[in-house]
Formats: structure tokens, C-alpha cells, sequence
């Protein structure tokens, strides 16, 4: 999967542009080369599996337990986004994802509507 993206040019998060000092830069390698793309299975049914209630997905195959490392990665990805990079997913989402939207529709519309002269004429008219 991981070189299907890289021939393909798709770039994930946490892009390397983003890497403030050299302890995120090696925190964000490290999850870049041994977690991404994260294998996650999403569920919201508990099994009874060895004598314990688990959340998890039932196959043909058996129950793929949702925080069982060896079936899934939901919690390495749950930590990654809670965790870890929560104050980065905020400033990315608000000074990257919300301002190019918010410039697009401004864009769209052809910007602010102008001042409408019947306005000024209203205050000249009131003594």
C-alpha cells in the first residue's frame, strides 16, 4: 500500500512540511515507516471471546478484535489522533483545510458584496 501512495504521489499525514524540531521530525518518521497506512477494522458489536467481552467484527474467517494489535491498528491510530497530534489535526484543519474552503466560497461568490449606495443616502436623510 505504502508504494502504491508513493507512486501515485498521494502524501498522508504527517507531511514532512509540517515537522516543527527534530524530536517531531523523528517522532513522525518513526510512525511514517512502521505505522502508515494504518490497518484499522471499525466495529460497535461486542463478542464474547475467552471468557471476555470485545468489541470487534465477525468474518468467516473468526472475530477481528478491534483493540487486539495483532488484528487491528485502531489503537495506534486512536492514540496517533488523540494523543500525539491532536493541537497539530486543530491548526492543520483550521489554518490549512478551513481557510483554502473558506477562500474557495469567497471565490465563488465573487468576494464580499459591495456597499450598497441606498444606504448612505438613509443617513443623510435623518435630521
Amino acid at each position: 500500500v505504502r508504494k502504491e501512495l508513493e507512486v501515485n504521489g498521494i502524501e498522508f499525514y504527517p507531511q514532512k512540511e509540517f515537522d516543527e524540531d527534530l524530536e517531531d521530525k523523528t517522532e513522525n518518521d518513526k510512525i511514517r515507516q512502521e505505522s502508515m497506512p494504518f490497518a484499522v477494522v471499525g466495529s460497535d458489536k461486542e463478542y464474547q471471546v475467552n471468557g471476555k467481552r470485545v468489541l470487534g467484527r465477525k468474518t468467516p474467517w473468526g472475530i477481528i478484535e478491534v483493540e487486539n494489535l495483532n488484528h487491528c491498528e485502531f489503537a495506534l491510530l486512536r492514540d496517533f489522533v488523540i494523543r500525539t497530534h491532536l493541537q497539530d489535526l486543530k491548526e492543520v484543519t483550521h489554518n490549512i483545510h478551513y481557510e483554502t474552503y473558506r477562500a474557495k466560497r469567497l471565490n465563488d461568490n465573487g468576494g464580499l458584496p459591495p456597499v450598497s449606495v441606498d444606504t448612505e443616502e438613509s443617513h443623510d436623510s435623518n435630521p
